[in-house]
């Protein structure tokens, strides 16, 4: 049976905490899975639910990822004339910049493990930068070079920097390695605004809490 480690159990539950999350991203846009790097901070709103007695917290994450797929394409210099010619090898490169806001929902009644739930709202930067032999073999930001049809089938942001709005889900497990240190392992999940746009994030956590 799991039960609170010994120092906590004549204390109250430690306030902020401060997390880093290392992992990866599933690729919006068609694109595959990369690399991704996060940052949490919450602070405490309740200690203890009157419901459950569990904590609630306020958290503030921003996160990077980049992503990239490959894409056959047709030239986009057809759309001044040039005969249509399909060329496989282009790259789109996503890079994505997430500002988030929203709640954490913490059990901390079973000891050194504590699972999670959260949700939360927010704004995504979206960059797309195409390579390939199809625009001309050098690297171009989408929407700044003629985009080929089947990048903007697929509606990938465009020029210095896309805006979408989201909503995100996440679960998480934190384990207390002291009062103070912990590890852990979460997946969050983000709807945006647009079309072929969400993605999903994972990857492994460590934090401190003051």
């Amino acid at each position: 049976m799991l039960t609170a480690p010994a120092w906590a159990a004549d204390k109250e539950p430690l306030g902020g905490e401060f997390t880093l999350i290392l992992g990866g991203s599933t690729g919006p846009f068609g694109t595959d899975d990369d690399f991704s790097i996060a940052g949490s901070l919450a602070i405490p709103l309740l200690s203890k639910d009157p419901l459950f007695g569990q904590a609630l917290l306020g958290e503030l994450l921003v996160g990077y990822s980049k992503t990239e797929g490959n894409v056959t394409s047709t030239s986009p210099l057809t759309a001044v004339g040039a005969p249509a010619a399909a060329v496989t090898g282009t790259t789109i490169e996503i890079t994505t910049l997430q500002v988030l806001l929203g709640f954490k929902y913490r059990v901390e009644s079973l000891g050194r493990l504590q699972p999670w739930l959260s949700a939360g709202a927010g704004f995504n930067v979206l960059l797309c930068q195409t390579k390939g032999a199809s625009l001309g073999g050098g690297d171009f930001v989408c929407g700044i070079a003629p985009l080929p049809p089947e990048l903007r089938a697929r509606d990938v942001p465009r020029g210095e920097g896309t805006v979408r709005a989201s909503a995100t889900l996440g679960v998480g497990l934190d384990y207390l390695l002291t009062e103070r240190f912990f590890v852990g392992a979460e997946v969050r999940h983000s709807v945006l605004t647009g079309d072929n746009d969400d993605f999903t994030t994972y990857g492994a956590r460590v934090g401190f809490r003051w």
